[in-house]
């Protein structure tokens, strides 16, 4: 399963070849962003991800106003379901309204394992999105981990436009876990 899921994400980063900028300083503030809007790059991920999968990220999302903070901009946040756990949220700094933080969460044993294949999915049209070069996203996904999802771990990589961080919270003796990926635009 774990190199099904490994595969998925490559092959989806193949398929897709597409990334939403090479990330800047936002205008606005000292935060670095995506370059591009919640709108177009939800546009892109929707559309790429609904090819293979056209029932997912059908329905509107929760939308949350964060306070800035000492080291955040003040944010409107998107918040997607997907299946039974998971979560994709994407952050826009509310001044420039450029994406700036994306994350997938997610509990492996929740899901069903087309659905966990379908996240792996997910997950691949992520990378293609925000990384400009498929040897660099390749790169990042070996040193993140991807398939680990049973044993507690944080995991980090820089790739292009982004820094990467891969995080397990593995309960062994109750057979659980969460798993979050988040890319921070740098």
């Amino acid at each position: 399963m774990k190199k099904l899921l490994l595969g998925l994400i490559v092959s989806s980063l193949l398929l897709t070849g597409c990334s939403s900028g090479n990330g800047s300083k936002s205008g606005t503030s000292n935060i670095d962003t995506f370059d591009i809007s919640y709108d177009d790059f939800f546009d892109n991920v929707q559309s790429s991800v609904q090819k293979e999968y056209p029932s997912l990220l059908i329905e509107e999302p929760e939308v949350s106003t964060l306070d800035a903070t000492e080291t955040t901009p003040q944010a409107i946040t998107y918040t997607h379901s997907i299946f039974n756990s998971a979560q994709l949220v994407i952050y826009e700094e509310k001044s420039s309204g450029e994406v700036y933080q994306v994350l997938l969460s997610y509990e492996p044993f929740s899901e069903t394992s087309e659905d966990a294949y379908a996240l792996g999915y997910v997950s691949g049209i992520l990378f293609a999105n925000i990384e400009i070069s498929m040897t660099v996203a390749e790169r990042i996904i070996e040193e993140l981990n991807l398939t680990n999802v049973v044993q507690t771990a944080t995991t980090s990589s820089t790739g292009t436009t982004a820094d990467w961080l891969y995080v397990v919270n593995a309960n062994e003796d109750n057979f659980t876990s969460t798993v979050t990926l988040t890319a921070i635009a740098s």
